[in-house]
C-alpha cells in the first residue's frame, strides 16, 4: 500500500504524498523552491522515458497535469520532480498504478501552499476497498509529523464526492476520484485560503 509522507505544522514543510496502497516515503521537509531542481512549469516539463524504465514501472506522465487548474489564488502550479522521485520508489505502486505526476503551489508568502497527487490506475485496479485503504495510508503519513489524524469527512465540491481529512496540526487532505479517466487526485494542503479546496475546485474532467 502507497502511504503519505508527513507534513508538520509550519507552512514551510511540504508534505511529498507517494504512492497508492502501501507505504509513503520519509517527509521532505521544507518548501520546494519552483526552480528546475524541484520543479518546473506545468506545460514544460518533460515526461520519464519509458525506454528508460523497468517494464511494468510506473511512468511519470506530465500530460496528466492538464487535469489540474495552472494556477489558484494568483499562484503559480509547478511539477514537482523530487516528490515524483520519491514516489517512483515504490515499487509496489507498479501493481496498481500506471502514471502520475505531482504538482506544488504556495502562496508568495508561504502561508498557504498545497502538493497534488495525479494518479492515473491500471485497469480494473480500482475498488471501494482500494479507495479506502488509499486514502487511510495516505493521511496517517500525511499527519506524521502534524499531530496525527483528528478526523476524516466526506463533502462535495464542484458537484465532485470529496473525502476530506484533517490533521490534529491543521494539515488537510484532499481525495477524488475521476471515474471516466480511472484517476485518483489526492491533496494536502496547509493554510487559510485552503488550497486544496481551490485545487479541486479548477479540476478538469469528470
Amino acid at each position: 500500500m502507497a502511504a503519505l509522507c508527513g507534513c508538520s505544522q509550519a507552512p514551510s514543510a511540504t508534505p511529498v504524498p507517494t504512492g497508492i496502497s502501501g507505504s509513503l516515503p520519509p517527509p521532505v521537509t521544507g518548501t520546494p523552491a519552483l526552480t528546475p531542481s524541484s520543479g518546473s512549469a506545468l506545460q514544460s516539463a518533460p515526461a520519464t522515458s519509458p525506454s528508460s524504465l523497468p517494464s511494468g514501472a510506473v511512468r511519470v506522465d506530465p500530460g496528466l497535469l492538464a487535469i489540474l487548474p495552472a494556477s489558484i489564488g494568483g499562484a503559480t502550479l509547478a511539477e514537482s520532480v523530487e516528490a515524483e522521485a520519491h514516489a517512483l520508489t515504490d515499487r509496489s505502486l507498479a501493481d496498481s498504478v500506471e502514471r502520475l505526476v505531482t504538482a506544488f503551489v504556495a502562496s508568495p508568502d508561504g502561508s498557504n501552499f498545497a502538493l497534488a497527487f495525479v494518479v492515473a490506475l491500471k485497469a480494473n485496479a480500482f475498488s471501494d476497498g482500494f479507495y479506502h485503504d488509499w486514502r487511510d495510508t495516505f493521511d496517517r503519513g500525511a499527519c506524521s509529523q502534524a499531530g496525527g489524524v483528528r478526523s476524516s469527512a466526506e463533502s462535495t465540491i464542484a458537484g465532485r464526492a470529496v473525502f476530506i481529512g484533517q490533521c490534529a496540526g491543521g494539515l488537510l487532505t484532499y481525495h477524488v476520484y475521476l471515474p471516466s479517466a480511472n484517476i485518483i487526485v489526492s491533496i494536502s494542503s496547509l493554510g487559510p485560503t485552503r488550497f486544496g479546496d481551490l485545487l479541486i475546485q479548477g479540476l478538469q474532467g469528470t
